[in-house]
């Protein structure tokens, strides 16, 4: 999504979250550091995002963030902050505001310019949220930011969407070979109690996990993909010929990615070396 909206001419910022991750999640910033340098911004690189053109940057590194965030703790009241987000830490509560301040920082430094954020749909509230306190900010014209939705992917064990929280719910970049074929093989679908059912009555793979991976980000061919659907629901197909078709196509995807991540970090330690990733600057 990140490598379309480039390709349609406009500018991606790339913001590396290590504050948020500090107080939400107690991500030391040195570790934060660590993992989007050696980790995220090469996979963005491997799944085609130009990460040379964009404004990579260090929410630790943007004073101008704090500023803009205390600004938003002016005007803003904690029940509000209730009503959005329910019981919220000290922390969470000063990661919302880096939030809505990330969102707003094109603008800051470009002047008011059309903002698109890509989000899944449960940061709606979010969204509306940063919409919101850009119309209270006054002193400063800010073209109120607009989103573009994504489906979540479910979870492999069922749950609503993949997780942190719950490691045998998702698929991680760079999964060993083993690892990803046991996690599809256990995945979650919406096949029948039994192989003699399932030819009877069909499946249902709109609640069907692997076929959601399918969809979401192994299989690009509309064609396949609809056959697929319709022989799962016709009861032609089993959720067994399904998973394998899945491991195959996941093991051969996740191999190539692991060859671009090589090649990404090195792309990544150039850019450091060219001071085009901002890490520090002073206020």
């Amino acid at each position: 999504m990140l490598s379309y909206f480039q390709r349609q001419g406009g500018r991606l910022y790339l913001c590396i979250a290590d504050i948020e991750s500090l107080t939400v999640r107690g991500v030391p910033l040195d570790e934060g550091r660590r993992r989007a340098l050696e980790e995220f911004l090469p996979a963005l690189y491997a799944l085609g995002v130009d990460i040379e053109s964009a404004f990579v940057y260090f929410q630790s590194a943007m004073p101008i963030l704090y500023r803009l965030a205390a600004r938003i703790a002016s005007i803003v009241s904690s029940s509000e902050l209730h009503d959005i987000y329910g019981d919220v830490t000290p922390g969470q509560m000063f990661a919302s505001f880096i939030q809505v301040a990330d969102i707003l920082l094109p603008q800051l430094l470009e002047g008011p310019i059309p903002t698109v954020v890509p989000v899944a749909v449960d940061q709606d509230t979010h969204i509306r949220f940063t919409r919101d306190v850009a119309k209270r900010l006054n002193a400063r014209r800010f073209t109120l930011p607009s989103a573009f939705y994504t489906e979540l992917t479910p979870g492999l064990t069922g749950t609503s969407k993949m997780s942190k929280s719950i490691p045998s719910s998702l698929i991680e970049l760079g999964e060993a070979d083993t690892v990803l074929r046991q996690k599809i093989q256990q995945a979650f679908t919406g096949g029948r109690a039994t192989a003699e059912e399932h030819r009877r009555y069909g499946g249902n793979p709109s609640i069907c996990t692997v076929f959601a991976l399918m969809r979401h980000h192994f299989i690009t061919d509309d064609t396949l993909l609809n056959k697929i659907y319709h022989e799962c629901i016709n009861g032609e197909r089993l959720c067994g010929e399904c998973k394998q078709q899945l491991i195959e196509v996941a093991i051969e995807w996740m191999r190539d990615l692991q060859k671009k991540i090589a090649i990404g970090r090195e792309v990544v330690h150039k850019l450091l070396e060219e001071e085009k990733i901002v890490i520090i600057r002073e206020p």
